[in-house]
């Protein structure tokens, strides 16, 4: 059996994952891509990676919690925009953006980040496709 068996597939058997609907979920990060800039103003940005792991409230089977595609948490990385990546790292997160004297990198706070969990709040809105788009308008600490 080959690695490319897959290719024999029918594309169209294939869906994607349906999206987070409304409600406020703790998630939990499993990643994130940094480096990346935006097409329009060139404007740096990360986006984080977080899978919903619980319901906290909304209209949501939890036992179908893992029939969701993950969601992006957006940061613009800017220097006039940073400090909100900071906040969140250190007020919601709970991680320290020192290491003792010396600052810590961003770098190295979103590695930091991968396995720590949030309350997120999600909203849905529409694409210009007509698409349901599932995004975080809301984060607070895990407690």
């Amino acid at each position: 059996m080959s690695n490319l068996d897959f290719l024999n597939d029918a594309a169209a058997d294939f869906k994607a994952p349906p999206t987070l609907e409304r409600g406020q979920y703790r998630f939990v990060i499993t990643g994130y891509d940094g480096g990346v800039m935006s097409n329009e103003k060139q404007s740096p940005y990360v986006d984080v990676t977080a899978k919903a792991m619980e319901v906290l409230s909304g209209d949501v089977d939890a036992s179908k919690l893992n029939n969701y595609r993950t969601i992006k948490h957006r940061f613009w990385m800017s220097e006039k925009a940073r400090y909100m990546a900071s906040a969140f790292f250190s007020d919601i997160l709970g991680l320290d953006v020192m290491d003792g004297k010396e600052k810590k990198s961003y770098s190295r706070l979103f590695e930091e980040a991968v396995g720590r969990r949030f309350v997120g709040t999600v909203k849905v809105t529409k694409t210009t496709r007509g698409e349901d788009r599932a995004e975080i308008e809301r984060v607070s600490p895990d407690e």
